[in-house]
């Protein structure tokens, strides 16, 4: 199991667990346990520890386990250079990759760096858009079916529709003409999580973030 620690200052927030987790993820760490300990006269503190499993690649040489100096310089630099080279979605903390318009989304990021896609403040609000957008597709559109939602949302004259249909159908276990009840928690949460391996070759967050996003939603 690989062990990686991230020392916090005092003044400093810490990292989500599920920005850790893409973190993982991206650089194909497998077995990872995330323990955050605090500094502050000398003494250090364990605030908590999670577990992600992904990949089994290039395990050894991240592990950083009982540390005995500042190591922060290090995982920030680690962390800079995978967000670096993100996928675009993960990036923007818009997993969904959601395009610019007039819809004034809650947790809109105050700068908007990117030109085409909407940037937010934290993951799970870029995941909350999905949920209230994916969720209108069938109160205000009538879409039903698998292919409906996706042709809508990544329209043909920008996407291979059909196999980002194919590849959804196939993510979820269903037929692309299987009719979508959205209003039911775990049908959403399948389809937001198959939509953001498809957008961005990798899906990092945890079921339960998904979930917390869905309920604010």
């Amino acid at each position: 199991m690989t062990v990686l620690t991230w020392i916090l200052d005092r003044a400093e927030e810490p990292p989500t667990y599920a920005g850790l987790s893409g973190f993982a993820l991206a650089l194909g760490l497998s077995d990872v346990e995330w323990r955050a300990i605090g500094i502050g006269g000398g003494s250090r503190v364990r605030c908590g520890r999670r577990r992600h499993r992904g990949a089994r690649r290039m395990r050894a040489a991240l592990t950083v386990s009982g540390v005995s100096s500042h190591p922060s310089h290090l995982i920030r630099t680690l962390w800079s250079n995978v967000m670096n080279h993100a996928s675009r979605g993960i990036r923007n903390r818009n997993p969904g990759n959601i395009r610019k318009s007039r819809d004034r989304w809650k947790g809109l990021a105050p700068l908007q760096t990117d030109p085409a896609f909407f940037v937010f403040e934290t993951p799970i609000l870029g995941i909350r858009a999905m949920a209230v957008i994916l969720r209108n597709y069938r109160r205000r559109h009538r879409l039903k079916t698998l292919a409906q939602i996706i042709a809508r949302w990544a329209p043909a004259s920008e996407n291979d529709a059909d196999g980002y249909a194919a590849a959804v159908s196939k993510a979820m276990g269903i037929g692309p003409r299987a009719q979508l009840d959205l209003s039911d928690g775990a049908t959403l949460r399948a389809l937001i999580a198959a939509i953001i391996r498809h957008e961005n070759g990798l899906q990092p967050y945890d079921p339960q973030t998904i979930d917390l996003a869905i309920d604010l939603a």
